[in-house]
């Protein structure tokens, strides 16, 4: 019933049904739990096992309440499932076609009738009573009209229903085209459908009622709800691995870019470190020489080794990397080149006039700065005020 319904379902005709009537007290007639309960027991009361048994159950909650149980033949069931399971298609929304018809008819006003649908020269008869299914009976006709020679079956079902059912059909409806039905016992009615699958279309807005039909099949069900359930975690746990690897992938990136640069600053660190080492080395060699003494009372520069000493104080300040420093002795003129980390706007200004306030504190003029405060990087320019030796 493809495109019929807002849901898929498969109505199939069964040849092998019987049925039986349960009695529900009304406080439990609408409890599924319940019904569904006392259903197995009375199936269990019959001789046969409930778990490997096909059925479906129709609630009645009318002047008697309860439900007709509808049980149907394994291999018959079986044979239904097995194509629909290899499509992939929920076999818990296969519903007999009589299920149909009961939804079909509702509304018609006679109580006990009978219905019979002709598709080609096949002939399918039903028998119900108000909304229960009791009978049924498949046959082939001579022609794809109802004519004569069907009076006659209908005739031996209609006193079938009298003598066994216990009950007089007060109509016949026809879903198909008649020719002929001189000598039939009772009265008929034709249910006039442009196309037989056009009647289908009354059944939109009843989707849930007819579902209610559905086969039961613990035996074939189950597993498949189990299957359908690990397939899903199995799933879930395929993206967790999936968004896991690419995280861990993102994290194992980022680290290396991290080492690397790290690395590249223990590089400069060593490259300043020898730097260093060798104006101190040079300021011992000359240490004590009359000509030193002699350049200092002339130039009157300031001593580098003071303005070492003093941007020594630079250091230990949180958050600045200085990456380069260029020494005018004979000016007293310094240069820095750095940058300085942090993880906000705030934090990096703050490191930035915390270096400005040692230089000054220091004995330092600044006499020129720039700062990228986006970047971070900075290069200030700064003369010493004091000239002299330590």
């Amino acid at each position: 019933m493809k495109g019929f319904l807002k849901v898929e379902v498969v109505l199939t005709h069964l040849e092998k049904v019987s049925s039986f009537w349960v009695s529900i007290p009304s406080r439990l007639i609408k409890n599924k739990k319940a019904r569904e309960a006392i259903l197995l027991t009375e199936i269990r009361k019959r001789g046969l096992k409930a778990e490997d048994m096909p059925f479906a159950y129709q609630v009645i909650d009318e002047e008697k309440k309860g439900m007709r149980v509808y049980l149907f033949d394994k291999d018959e069931i079986e044979e239904v499932f097995s194509p629909l399971i290899k499509r992939g298609f929920n076999i818990e929304r296969v519903c007999p076609l009589f299920s149909a018809f009961i939804l079909l008819i509702e509304e018609e006003a006679e109580k006990d009738k009978m219905l019979i649908f002709l598709k080609g020269k096949n002939r399918f008869l039903y028998v119900f009573s108000g909304k229960e299914f009791l009978f049924q009976r498949i046959y082939e006709g001579e022609e794809e009209e109802l004519s004569k020679n069907d009076v006659t079956v209908l005739n031996m079902v209609y006193n079938y229903c009298q003598q066994t059912l216990r009950i007089r059909p007060q109509v016949l409806l026809i879903i198909g085209r008649v020719k002929d039905l001189n000598g039939l016992n009772f009265p008929y009615r034709i249910v006039d459908y442009k196309r037989p699958e056009e009647m289908f279309l009354k059944l939109k807005g009843k989707e849930k009622e007819l579902l209610g039909f559905s086969i039961k099949y613990p035996k074939v069900q189950k597993p498949l709800r189990l299957e359908k359930r690990f397939r899903k975690i199995a799933i879930l746990f395929l993206l967790l691995a999936l968004l896991t690897g690419i995280y861990g992938f993102r994290v194992w990136f980022s680290l290396s870019k991290l080492r690397e640069s790290i690395n590249e600053k223990k590089r400069n660190v060593i490259a300043m470190a020898g730097y260093f080492q060798g104006i101190t080395s040079e300021l011992q060699k000359l240490e004590g020489s009359p000509l030193l003494n002699l350049l200092r009372d002339k130039t009157k520069a300031v001593d580098t080794r003071l303005l070492l000493n003093r941007i020594g104080a630079l250091r230990d300040i949180e958050s600045v990397e200085v990456s380069e420093i260029l020494i005018s002795p004979e000016e007293g003129f310094l240069k820095i080149k750095g940058e300085i980390k942090g993880d906000s706007f705030l934090k990096r200004y703050k490191a930035y006039q915390s270096l400005k306030q040692r230089l000054i504190s220091q004995g330092f003029l600044i006499s020129s700065e720039t700062w990228d405060f986006q970047k971070g990087s900075f290069e200030i320019g700064a003369r010493y005020e004091f000239k002299g030796s330590l």
